[in-house]
């Protein structure tokens, strides 16, 4: 028949899977875990690579997906699915075996999602009286007719027939179970996902996004002029290049590739490539990503247009690919096999020039720009542990007036928490958002009516850096008038409240862009404000106790 070389081979390949598949059920049944993080990664619903899917079949692995008994072909996880081709079975064994009379309703559950071709849908099992068998059918047809390999329900061997005729009717005991699909010698396959009863394993993969997650700053003096070692930051070429630290950028003459040497991802090679973005000026820079595999080491280089594209080149022979050869990236993975990726960076060619402010991978955006010198009176750290530089002026407010603040952009990052405070004797005046912009403090604060007579300074506290303003303030020993921002129901005057801007709105550096997080308590006054507060408070209380009660007397 025309379809019995698909099934040729598997008579001596299903009896050792019998036998293994028997062994294995015993095990399980005396508690003996045959699977460890393998099987738990390729749980219900778990999305699948090439790198979980061994290559040779045995006792250990038969429950997790693997390939089946005819090796041969090779496959590599994609964004589209798993890439296929060549003679090739991709299954995986059941833990929990239903009964045989429910093997045609087990069957008639799974679908295979799958575009090229032909991909045939495959499932075997063995039954206690002996008999056994896989069955196929074209994926896309499983209506019609399915080819078995053994003889089974009354059917010869390689015969087709519908499900039903195959699987009805059959008594006795399951030893094993499997479901999957199989690859012919003919055109790759892309399988996107299987299901069966009701549980679904993709292989697709999730394209990387190239907003980071992370952000980091490497200097040229971070990195390495060789590859003495390689895990890091280090040039790998170390023929000549150079590369400098600007306030726009690593600006490399080539020839010189600055890489990031790293443990072996396990990101396969075709999801990795889309994570990656570069912000360069000058001549072409290419993308570099380093990758071990069963093939050897080498490594794969793109321009941006080349990757927009799905466009890499291969430093040496990788497969059927001869070294300089340009090919699809899943191609480029198909003939990788089971691969690492160890690394990503740049290459510069010898006599060009350019320029790279950050290249994004894998969720992090590494910039190399320089950083600007921060203007008078900033710094790194806490500010409270640095004396403020002398004050080039001063204003003279009263308790209760309005402080007008002000830092310059360059010092914080935009979006930050900055807050203000002023000193000697520290009084916080509020929270306030940087511009999102340019990084700007811009607003004004309310001072308190407790705030000694005297000479103040301001000190603006971000995460990391803070801000001297180079003003100083002068209070009177008088008591504040109330005439301030504060509402005149202080028993000294104003209540001291920060001024109050829409704290819903981020600042952007106008006069107007203090964004004050939320007013601050008055320092001193009236107490009255307070009641709606307590009373809030004691509401909630009583709320949250009769829901417990309520919880007790209905467990």
């Amino acid at each position: 028949m025309q379809h019995s070389s698909i099934i040729k081979g598997d008579i001596s390949l299903m009896l050792k899977r019998i036998a293994g598949s028997v062994a294995a059920l015993t095990l399980a049944v005396a508690g003996v875990g045959l699977v460890g993080s393998a099987a738990q990664a390729q749980g219900a619903g778990a999305t699948v690579t090439a790198a979980d899917i061994p290559r040779v079949e045995t006792l250990e692995n038969y429950t997790t997906w693997h390939q089946g008994a005819t090796p041969g072909g090779r496959y590599a996880s994609t964004t589209d699915g798993l890439l296929v081709e060549g003679t090739t079975q991709i299954i995986k064994g059941e833990t929990v075996l239903p009964s045989a009379s429910e093997l045609l309703a087990y069957a008639q559950s799974s679908t295979i999602v799958a575009t090229g071709g032909p991909v045939w849908h495959q499932i075997g099992f063995g039954i206690d009286d002996g008999s056994w068998t896989t069955v196929r059918a074209l994926a896309g047809a499983e209506s019609g007719n399915w080819i078995t390999s053994q003889p089974i329900n009354g059917v010869a061997k390689n015969t087709a027939a519908p499900l039903e005729t195959l699987l009805d009717g059959l008594t006795g005991n399951l030893t094993y179970l499997s479901g999957g699909f199989y690859v012919d010698k003919k055109a790759p396959v892309l399988v996107a996902s299987y299901s069966v009863n009701g549980v679904t394993t993709s292989f697709d993969l999730a394209a990387i996004g190239t907003q980071p997650t992370q952000v980091k700053t490497v200097l040229s003096a971070d990195i390495r002029p060789n590859e003495d070692t390689y895990l890091g930051w280090h040039d790998g070429a170390a023929v000549g290049g150079t590369y400098e630290s600007t306030l726009d950028g690593l600006t490399v003459t080539g020839k010189a590739q600055i890489l990031n040497g790293e443990n072996a991802s396990s990101t396969q090679v075709a999801q990795f490539v889309t994570g990656l973005a570069l912000e360069a000026s000058g001549d072409d820079v290419w993308y570099q990503v380093p990758v071990q595999s069963e093939a050897g080491f080498t490594t794969l280089r793109a321009t941006q247009a080349m990757a927009d594209s799905g466009t890499w080149v291969t430093s040496r022979q990788v497969g059927t690919l001869a070294a300089n050869a340009r090919a699809n990236i899943n191609d480029i993975a198909l003939s990788l096999g089971n691969h690492t990726v160890i690394g990503y960076g740049f290459y510069l060619d010898a006599g060009k020039t350019a320029t790279v402010k950050s290249i994004t991978a894998n969720g992090t955006q590494t910039f190399f720009n320089s950083e600007a010198p921060l203007p008078a009176g900033a710094g790194k750290g806490l500010g409270a542990d640095v004396a403020p530089p002398a004050a080039i002026g001063s204003i003279t407010l009263e308790r209760g007036g309005a402080l007008p603040l002000h830092a310059p952009s360059g010092i914080f990052t935009p979006g930050e928490d900055v807050t203000v405070t002023m000193y000697s004797e520290p009084i916080e005046l509020g929270s306030f958002f940087a511009a999102e912009t340019t990084g700007a403090v811009t607003g004004e604060a309310v001072i308190p009516e407790n705030a000694p007579a005297g000479t103040h300074r301001v000190l603006f506290q971000g995460a990391d850096t803070y801000y001297w303003a180079p003003e100083a303030f002068v209070l009177g020993s008088g008591p504040g008038n109330g005439n301030g921002n504060g509402n005149g129901n202080g028993n000294n005057g104003g209540e001291g409240t920060i001024t109050p801007n829409d704290p819903t709105k981020v600042s952007d550096g106008s006069s107007q862009a203090g964004g004050a997080k939320g007013q601050q308590l008055a320092v001193s006054g009236s107490a009255q404000n307070l009641l709606p507060v307590l009373m809030g408070g004691v509401a909630l209380m009583l709320g949250t106790g009769l829901v417990m009660m309520r919880r007790r007397l209905n467990s």
